[in-house]
């Protein structure tokens, strides 16, 4: 469960589940219009094994153009009398690297790997699958183009493990918030009793409602919540791999940083990109290779309610009703806007105190989120999860884009598409 305290000045983020939080300062109208959300929003996207593989190819072609960007670099300067030495180094490697048909695109047919080419693919994945030694994987993957993939769905999926919260149950409580009004049914009987909570809330037994008394005589529900964390979150810049520029405090193993440093030119470049896939703050990422489009729509999934916000639909407020739009000019990627995202909708619905005060414009009963204590993540349309019992998605992306002008509009004024 995560719960991300943001109605008064003491603003922190928690993962029940975990028990980790992270904490900032300011009230919830000095950071939902301000991006103060942002860290939630890669952490709620879940690739699909299409994305990730967009993702590993994408990578590779990348170190494609930086290899023949060291070529041209040559070309240019390698005459000269300074910096022969450095360019002559760095071409030799490269020269080596094509000589055995690592960056040829029928690499498969040229560059055979060995005993492992007589292996069905299936084995070379389960050889990935069989560690989850972060090094160890990376190590394999630079060897060869065709395991960097294998080797990158791994450590993504290993990162997603670590990181993402999609799934997880979300709730911004402010410090006001009386311990008798978390929202119904968030929280098990084993949560209540352990945060002190009562009532109608969980609907516990005689004696857990005993043990609840004891402790709404002191505590608030923010603190009951703060007191029940015990770990701090990661930051953005945290991940599996550290880059092999990284200080000696980051890679305390000699032999590990030994290796970084000594890498040769492209098992350093696919090194680092596999370093970059597998930091916190990236896990919902995959570049320019994300396919989105008006036949390939990302949406927000509320688990618990079985509602779907179309990014598209935010996208969509950035025009005038009646302006004449291409729909290929909208947004439909999960990463849409600037400062209003999907992170933004799922802050604006699942807010929880027990006073108004959010230090904003805004006239709605945004203290008392609709979506308060709810299960999100964002997907591709076509990678929704089945609801189950008969269910079907209901699509609230039009009520939701309203909500979201409507906030806009109370902090910016006519200026407010400005802000979006």
């Amino acid at each position: 469960m995560t719960i991300v305290d943001q109605l008064a000045f003491d603003i922190r983020s928690c993962n029940l589940d975990r028990r980790i939080s992270s904490g900032f300062i300011g009230k919830l109208g000095e950071n939902i219009h301000y991006g103060g959300f942002s860290a939630i929003q890669s952490r709620l996207i879940r690739l699909s094994k299409q994305d990730l593989v967009r993702g590993a190819e994408e990578s590779i072609q990348d170190v494609r153009k930086s290899c023949e960007m060291l070529r041209s670099d040559y070309l240019e300067f390698g005459r000269q009398p300074q910096g022969m030495n450095y360019y002559e180094k760095e071409v030799a490697e490269l020269d080596a690297v094509h000589d055995q048909f690592k960056l040829r695109p029928d690499l498969d047919k040229n560059r055979p790997l060995g005993l492992l080419q007589k292996l069905p693919r299936e084995i070379i994945t389960m050889l990935f699958l069989a560690t989850d030694d972060f090094i160890a994987i990376a190590c394999l993957a630079t060897t060869n183009t065709a395991l960097f993939q294998e080797g990158y769905l791994r450590l993504v999926a290993l990162a997603q493990e670590a990181y993402s919260w999609a799934g997880d149950r979300l709730i911004c409580v402010g410090d006001y918030c009386r311990i008798d009004d978390a929202p119904e049914g968030v929280f098990s009987a084993t949560e209540a009793a352990e945060l002190g909570l009562k009532g109608p809330t969980t609907g516990q037994d005689s004696e857990t409602e005993e043990g609840a008394d004891e402790c709404s005589d002191t505590l608030n529900f923010y603190e009951a919540l703060s007191n029940a964390m015990t770990d701090s979150a990661p930051s953005d810049y945290d991940g599996l791999l550290q880059p092999t520029w990284a200080s000696p405090g980051k890679v305390p193993d000699l032999r590990i940083r030994k290796m970084l440093r000594t890498l040769p030119t492209l098992d350093r470049l696919l090194y680092n990109n596999l370093s970059e896939a597998s930091t916190c703050g990236n896990i919902g990422k995959t570049g320019k290779s994300l396919l989105a489009n008006k036949e390939h729509p990302w949406v927000l999934c509320n688990l618990t309610t079985g509602e779907y916000v179309r990014a598209s639909a935010i996208s969509k407020l950035r025009f005038q009703p009646g302006d004449d739009y291409d729909e290929a000019s909208l947004d439909y990627g999960p990463n849409v806007g600037r400062r209003l995202t999907l992170s933004t909708v799922v802050a604006a619905r699942f807010c929880r105190s027990s006073d108004p005060s959010a230090a904003m414009a805004y006239e709605g009963d945004i203290h008392r989120g609709v979506w308060a204590g709810h299960r999100f993540e964002i997907v591709s349309l076509d990678s929704v999860r089945p609801l189950g019992d008969g269910r079907e998605w209901k699509d609230v992306s039009e009520e939701v884009a309203e909500e979201m002008k409507a906030l806009w509009i109370s902090e910016f004024g006519d200026e407010w598409q400005k802000k979006l």
